[in-house]
């Protein structure tokens, strides 16, 4: 009977040693895995950054240097481009590749992002020289003056590149040779210089003078699918005759 009790406890034994053996196998497995994947997605995201930092500062420096045109970053055009770039991010922690496309999203991160900056600047320079060549028998304002103002015509309220909206309140002068019956024409147009409304400019003194003369003008618009547009400014001619018109181009925003 001793003999029996014996050889049963042993295969209990060695079964209970085997459970034990195989759970305590499993864990540093586990363990393993975890650690291989954060040290992964640790190394992607510091990779990554550092690309990022690095880049921008060689595009501040090759600005600074001349190497590339003085432009200014417009975060509020790129900011998707974040969102973008974190969501790929995201998706790559658990990668093993993470070097690689660390380095590949960075790169293109900074080729659209010097596109984006350099399409939105060339298209505000095209913008402005297609609208200015309109201007006839006045002087060119500059595009960086805060006040417009020609020999003919000055205006208060509003500068070039202004962004504007419907009801649009302009205030000003202009010689009384602009004025016919104490008013002359305003309309806003848009970038392919389809009209979006009128107003009238009324004289606010006597406009019977060569002088200056104070006026205002009030119109509504609609407004158009496009960013850009123009504000036209007309001297009043009833003559009819294209040697007497004058007008002045204003390039705005919506």
């Amino acid at each position: 009977m001793k003999s029996l009790k014996t050889n049963s406890a042993k295969p209990m034994t060695a079964k209970k040693l085997g459970v034990k053996v195989k759970a305590a196998s499993a864990n540093p497995a586990v363990k393993e895995v975890s650690s291989c994947c954060a040290g992964d997605g640790a190394r992607f995201s510091k990779i990554f950054f550092g690309l990022i930092l690095v880049l921008v500062g060689l595009f501040y420096l090759g600005r600074n240097l001349g190497f590339l045109p003085d432009i200014n970053l417009n975060f509020q055009v790129i900011w998707p481009v974040l969102i973008i770039l974190a969501g790929f991010l995201l998706v790559n922690r658990q990668s093993r590749i993470s070097i690689i496309v660390g380095v590949f999203a960075a790169l293109v991160f900074m080729l659209i992002l010097t596109f984006v900056v350099n399409f939105s600047q060339v298209k505000t320079e095209s913008d402005v020289e297609a609208v200015m060549p309109a201007l006839r028998h006045v002087e060119k304002p500059a595009a960086t003056s805060s006040v417009i103002q020609t020999d003919s015509l000055k205006l208060n309220n509003l500068t070039i590149e202004a962004v504007i909206s419907s009801p649009l309140a302009i205030e000003g002068s202009a010689r009384g040779t602009w004025f016919f019956e104490g008013s002359f024409p305003v309309k806003v147009l848009d970038e392919s210089g389809q009209e979006l409304g009128r107003g009238i400019a009324q004289a606010q003194s006597d406009w019977m003078t060569e002088d200056f003369v104070p006026f205002k003008a009030t119109m509504m618009f609609t407004r158009p699918t496009s960013s850009v547009g123009s504000v036209v400014l007309e001297n009043d001619n009833p003559s009819g005759l294209a040697q007497n018109d004058q007008k002045i181009t204003v390039p705005i925003r919506f």
